[in-house]
């Protein structure tokens, strides 16, 4: 990270900001349930019902839990319905589409500013230590122009 009232430091700043507040769980969960959404996919057609099967079995072990554990019953409730919803977010492929786009844009940012700074400081090598391994890990966690539109 740059020294705080450098140059860089607002611009580092916003795109540590922008990338971490990236929904990368929906990614995941999203591309697993519906691997149709990325090309090539390397998930095994098996993972979709495992995961699934797996939610479902969360849901019943909480409600269990809550049986078991009155005194708690309203936590355990509480974190089902917390997952529940995430996972129907995780599961509707128009939120997915949306999220997916946002990303793309989000990705073109981040290239257009190493671009900039490509630019602004010509022989230096494109990323610097100024930029973060969030800045360009994410583009090669997502196989960027996979996905279908």
């Amino acid at each position: 990270m740059p020294e705080e009232g450098s140059l860089y430091f607002p611009r580092v700043q916003h795109y540590r900001e922008l990338l971490d507040s990236l929904p990368m769980d929906a990614y995941t969960h999203g591309c697993i349930l519906h691997p149709e959404l990325t090309l090539d996919s390397m998930i095994p057609a098996y993972a979709t019902t495992r995961i699934r099967s797996q939610i479902a079995n969360t849901e019943s072990e909480l409600k269990k839990l809550a049986q078991e554990h009155p005194e708690l019953s309203e936590a355990y409730l509480t974190k089902q319905k917390q997952i529940k919803s995430k996972i129907r977010d995780h599961d509707n492929l128009n939120y997915l589409k949306k999220i997916l786009c946002e990303l793309e844009n989000v990705l073109d940012q981040v290239e257009t500013e190493l671009q900039r700074r490509v630019e602004e400081t010509p022989g230096q090598f494109k990323i610097s230590y100024f930029y973060t391994c969030t800045l360009f890990c994410v583009p090669f966690l997502i196989a960027r122009g996979q996905t279908r539109k």
